[in-house]
C-alpha cells in the first residue's frame, strides 16, 4: 500500500481512539476542503484498525451517479469486492444474496433499491458479519443521489436501532466523510447528515480537516545546488 500519510497523525489517532473507546455505537463525520487528504485518511484509519480485527467496509460515492439510486449499486459492487476474498464470509447467506443482487440487470437493482428490498439486504449482510466490530466507512457522500442519499439514512438507522438493542458494545460503527462548503451540500446531503445526527445523538463527532501538521515528518536533508551540479557532473563524465 502507499508510504504512511504524514501531517495527519493528529487526525488519524483521534480517529482511531474515537472508535475504540466507546461502549455503543458511533459515527465520525470527516469534513475538508478538497485535496486536504481525507481519503487518504480513511485508508489509513481503516488500515490500523483492520490491525486490531476489525471488519471495515471501505465504500465512496461517485460524482456523476445522477440516476435514482446508483450511488447504492456502486457501493454494493464495492462491498461484493472487497468480501469475496474471505472464504470465512463468503458462504454467509447475506454475501450470497448480494452477489445474486449485483449480477442482476441495471434497471432491475435500481428498482429494488427504490422499493426498500435494498436497505433490508445490506442490514442483513451487517448484522451476518459480526461477532468482530464493524465498521462502515462511507467517503464522499456529498456525491449521493436523492434516493442513495435516503437509502443510507434508512440502513443507518436501522442498523443502529438494532444494536442498540444488543449487548456487545461498539460493534457498530460509520464513519462518513463529505467534502466542506456550500457547493458540496445539496439537499440530500444534508438530510442524510441530519438524520444520522438524530440516530446517533450524542455518539457523533465531527472532524474537520484544516492545514497538515508536520512536525513529525522525517527530517530531510539539506541539498545545495553545489551538491545537485556535483552529482550531475559525476554522472555524466564519470
Amino acid at each position: 500500500g502507499p508510504e504512511r500519510q504524514y501531517g495527519r497523525e493528529a487526525d488519524m489517532q483521534a480517529c482511531v481512539d474515537f472508535f475504540h473507546t466507546r461502549n455503543i455505537p458511533g459515527l465520525m463525520h470527516v469534513l475538508a476542503d478538497k485535496g486536504k487528504g481525507k481519503t487518504r485518511l480513511l485508508y489509513e484509519i481503516a488500515k490500523e484498525l483492520k490491525k486490531d480485527n476489525w471488519n471495515v467496509l471501505e465504500c465512496s460515492f461517485l460524482e456523476g451517479d445522477v440516476h435514482p439510486g446508483t450511488g447504492m449499486v456502486t457501493i454494493a459492487q464495492q462491498i461484493e469486492e472487497q468480501l469475496k476474498g474471505n472464504r470465512r464470509f463468503f458462504k454467509l447467506p447475506a454475501v450470497q444474496e448480494l452477489i445474486k443482487f449485483n449480477h442482476r440487470s441495471l434497471s432491475e437493482r435500481l428498482a429494488m433499491v427504490n422499493a426498500g428490498g435494498f436497505v433490508d439486504m445490506m442490514t442483513n449482510l451487517f448484522q451476518q458479519l459480526e461477532p468482530e466490530h464493524l465498521l462502515v466507512i462511507l467517503d464522499d457522500i456529498h456525491w449521493a443521489d436523492s434516493v442513495s442519499a435516503s437509502c443510507a439514512k434508512e440502513l443507518v438507522q436501522h442498523y443502529f436501532r438494532a444494536a442498540k438493542g444488543k449487548n456487545g458494545g461498539n460493534r457498530e460503527n460509520v464513519l462518513i466523510a463529505s467534502r466542506e462548503g456550500e457547493g458540496y451540500e445539496p439537499l440530500a446531503f444534508k438530510q442524510l447528515v441530519k438524520a444520522l445526527g438524530a440516530s446517533y445523538g450524542s455518539a457523533v463527532t465531527r472532524r474537520k480537516l484544516t492545514k497538515l501538521n508536520f512536525k513529525d515528518e522525517p527530517a530531510v536533508p539539506e541539498c545545495s545546488m553545489v551538491s545537485v551540479c556535483d552529482f550531475v557532473r559525476d554522472m555524466l563524465f564519470n
